[in-house]
């Protein structure tokens, strides 16, 4: 859960810092 969790977190973090490589969706 926790593990579930901070890999959302991170996912979000590199979408704000690189959008354009990661996917819209996960931006969105």
């Amino acid at each position: 859960m926790l593990k579930g969790k901070h890999t959302e977190h991170t996912g979000n973090t590199l979408s704000i810092i690189k959008p354009h490589i990661t996917e819209p969706n996960i931006f969105i």
